[in-house]
């Protein structure tokens, strides 16, 4: 369906195919076709399940409880009453209700997606000398690491055979965790890149997440954000006095590591 992509202000509805694309189209999407003939879908009765959804929308909508993030100026400043809710499912069925059309930077919401990044390109094993998988029990943002220490072999100086125990970020999801992440794709991942180049890659991988759609960069927020990291810089510096970092980032300076991090939460 690549082929055929419709502008932005364009609907898929109201897309018109000839009927070789028509073909094209069915011919790449078979299964897909064969699943909704048998009505065979992920969600089978899909307009009752819109339904409601819908009827969730509103009854929350009006749930103005809570602030928005008040410690990066920037976001303090987005209206509290802005809602929407956007679903896509694995077999394509959309739907969208709301204020689906603001754009927003994605935030921790980016922290699953830069993890899946770094197990497609070093595998689970080798992300996992670095990154625990246990929910923490603690603040996203605390200054704590998981004692339960993992092995972590090591090569070189020492044989294969000898393992060390060390301090992990609980997680992908706590911001240390991300953090390594970050840490993890700037030192592990594709090592011929630059930092700039690096945040390309990032940036590709996120738009085919999204299907090819446009995505953006938020400079404002990115600024706002770095004046009032004192947490994340104290976390990144926890995460280097403990040694957690992998080589050579140990050494790294960690301003180029947090930008780099600040700047793919600031992807809209």
């Amino acid at each position: 369906m690549s082929k055929y992509k419709c502008s932005p202000n364009v609907s898929l509805e109201s897309l018109d195919l000839n009927f070789e694309q028509f073909k094209d189209v069915l011919q790449g999407n078979l299964p897909l076709i064969a699943k909704i003939f048998k009505n065979d879908l992920i969600i089978p009765e899909f307009d009752d399940f819109c339904e409601t959804v819908t009827h969730l929308y509103h009854k929350t909508k009006a749930n103005y409880d809570g602030e928005p993030a008040s410690y990066i100026p920037q976001l303090a400043r987005v209206p509290k009453n802005k809602w929407g809710i956007s679903i896509c499912t694995v077999d394509g069925q959309r739907f969208s209700i709301g204020d689906v059309h603001d754009k927003f930077t994605i935030q921790s919401t980016s922290k699953p997606i830069t993890y899946s990044l770094t197990l497609e390109e070093l595998g689970t094993e080798e992300v996992h000398k670095y990154q625990g998988r246990e929910p923490s029990g603690r603040m996203f943002n605390e200054i704590v690491l998981d004692h339960n220490s993992k092995f972590r072999s090591f090569s070189g100086c020492c044989p294969d055979k000898i393992f060390v125990f060390l301090d992990q970020p609980h997680n992908p999801m706590v911001n240390s965790g991300a953090i390594m992440s970050a840490a993890i794709l700037l030192h592990l991942v594709r090592k011929e890149m630059n930092i700039a180049k690096k945040f390309d890659f990032v940036f590709d991988f996120f738009k085919r997440m999204a299907g090819g759609e446009y995505l953006g960069f938020n400079n404002s927020i990115f600024l706002s954000e770095r004046d009032s990291a004192d947490r994340n810089f104290a976390l990144a510096h926890f995460l280097r006095e403990n040694d957690c970092f992998p080589p050579p980032s140990s050494n790294s300076n960690i301003s180029d590591l947090l930008d780099f991090y600040f700047q793919v939460i600031m992807i809209f």
